[in-house]
Order: C-alpha cells, then structure tokens, then sequence
C-alpha cells in the first residue's frame, strides 16, 4: 500500500471540492505540499515540467531513490540528469 500518492490526470480522475473552510484542511492543493521524508522512495509518474520540478523538489529533500516513469526518452533523459531513476515503461515490466 503506498503511503503518499501523486495523481495524474486529476481533470478526469478526480471531483473538485470547493476549497471552504472545512474543506481546505481535507485537500491537497499542489505537488510540493507532499509530504515525504529523509530515506523515502517515490515514483513520480509522467515527466512534464510540473513533474519533473516535483522530481526535483524529493531529491532536495533528500529521499533515498526517485523513480520517473515515462517513455518519451528525452524526458527521461532529464529525469536523469538531475539524477532521478528513469523507467521507460515501454521496455521494462513494471510489476516485477
């Protein structure tokens, strides 16, 4: 079971919420209010430039690997620049 989920495509897979006061504490607004920790592993799905700063931010905050998972190859080109693990899901199994 993950402990903290990114999702992608959140025009179509999720229901707005109307940020109010008792829901704005129930809502997580943007990618850099994730909360993850110091050793932590995280897979970051897709590789756009929101993703890609999101990427960016877990490896400043020190988690042990970040894994991007793509097939676009000069995206994950990127994704290892900044030192990321990039999985091209293409050509690779993703459940072993």
């Amino acid at each position: 079971v993950a402990k903290y989920v990114r999702v992608p495509f959140t025009k179509t897979n999720l229901i707005p919420i109307p940020l109010t006061y008792n829901t704005t504490n129930l809502t997580i607004e943007h990618d850099y209010l994730t909360v993850f920790e110091l050793g932590n592993s995280v897979a970051v799905f897709g590789a756009g430039p929101v993703r890609l700063l999101f990427t960016y931010l877990a490896i400043l905050r020190r988690v042990s690997k970040v894994y991007v998972v793509k097939y676009i190859k000069q995206y994950l080109t990127l994704t290892a620049f900044i030192s990321a693990i990039p999985i091209n899901f293409i050509n690779k199994d993703l459940i072993t």
